[in-house]
């Protein structure tokens, strides 16, 4: 009991210097703007990490796990999408630069497929290089998650600017340095956190940790 004490009484002791020298310059977008769970969910995480090595971590992630695990469509561990990602992201050195290349790579190397709702998931989408909206956003996403980047699913009506159809539509959104940044790969034109192909989402139906379909 008094090892345990003496482990949380340090741990403690250093989470105060650390707040109060670093995170409140460094990190304040980070930790006091999110939510209270985000603030608990940082304390766990830094508590864990002392606890294994001792030392306070130099950075952190402050996002509910829910945006960097795996899910049905959506496995991060898998041998091809750990395989892909390393590939994309070698010699990438910032988060930016490591969400930017996942995006582009989806969108130069990878064909749009037309057919409805999830049929491939992220892994049969890099192994055949292609597939709709859902199953690209699902590998972008799948990636970026396996790259540490918490990623999320945007589902919306938009209104396309070569047809002005309303069509239903899927991208992925990939966080960095304080931002979601949108990454449409099925819409040709389209660059990092924008959205050249349409015009206005007609209606928005939702952010997804996982897609429902």
């Amino acid at each position: 009991f008094f090892h345990n004490f003496k482990i949380c009484f340090s741990f403690f002791l250093c989470v105060f210097n650390f707040f109060f020298h670093t995170l409140i310059i460094t990190y304040f977008d980070r930790v006091v703007k999110q939510n209270r769970h985000a603030i608990f969910v940082t304390f766990a995480r830094i508590f864990d990490y002392y606890v294994t090595n001792n030392e306070l971590p130099q950075k952190f992630n402050v996002w509910h796990s829910d945006y960097l695990r795996s899910t049905v469509n959506c496995p991060i561990d898998d041998p091809v999408v750990v395989a892909k990602m390393q590939e994309i992201i070698a010699g990438k050195n910032t988060d930016f630069e490591k969400a930017e290349a996942i995006f582009y790579y989806s969108l130069d190397e990878w064909e749009w497929v037309n057919y409805s709702n999830t049929s491939r998931g992220a892994v049969k989408t890099i192994q055949q290089k292609g597939g709709n909206c859902c199953d690209l956003s699902h590998a972008v996403v799948a990636m970026a998650r396996a790259a540490g980047l918490p990623a999320r699913y945007r589902h919306a009506q938009c209104k396309y600017k070569s047809s002005g159809s309303i069509i239903g539509h899927v991208m992925a959104e990939i966080y960095v340095d304080g931002k979601w940044y949108l990454c449409d790969p099925s819409s040709s034109g389209t660059t990092f956190g924008n959205h050249e192909a349409w015009s206005t989402m007609a209606t928005f139906n939702g952010l997804y940790n996982a897609l429902p379909f």
